[in-house]
């Protein structure tokens, strides 16, 4: 007779910090790696059919890849950044009066650089967000 035994400690599979992949800035997949559980397209869909769309903000944005972008207010374009320096700036506007810092996805970012290199400029309609009062 075998027995098959299966402790909760040896399945325990999640963290909070850890290594990144460094294209994307997600976590790593796979308890090997020190990898994270990440949210798949069934748990959103179901996670959306529950109306539960705060936690997928926090989710899908803040809890693995949010990432300040330089967005132009003028004409929505993402701009161009220089850490060591503080600047911003907008190549089609060609100034930096204008550029406000938006949380979004790394992988949006990533996206938006691809669609551009390929031809396509994408532009952000910025709002400004109601206070809590």
């Amino acid at each position: 007779m075998q027995v098959l035994k299966h402790q909760v400690v040896d399945k325990i599979h999640s963290r909070a910090r850890g290594p990144t992949q460094a294209v994307t800035r997600q976590p790593s997949a796979g308890r090997s790696h020190d990898g994270a559980l990440r949210l798949g397209e069934m748990e959103r869909d179901c996670l959306i059919s529950h109306g539960a769309a705060s936690l997928m903000v926090e989710r899908l944005l803040y809890s693995s890849d949010a990432s300040l972008a330089p967005i132009c207010r003028a004409c929505g374009s993402i701009g161009i950044r220089n850490d060591e320096r503080g600047l911003n700036y907008c190549r089609a506007c060609r100034g930096n009066e204008t550029i406000e810092m938006t949380v979004m996805p790394f992988p949006m970012i990533i996206l938006a650089r691809e669609l551009f290199s390929l031809g396509v400029d994408l532009r952000f309609e910025l709002r400004k967000q109601a206070s809590k009062e």
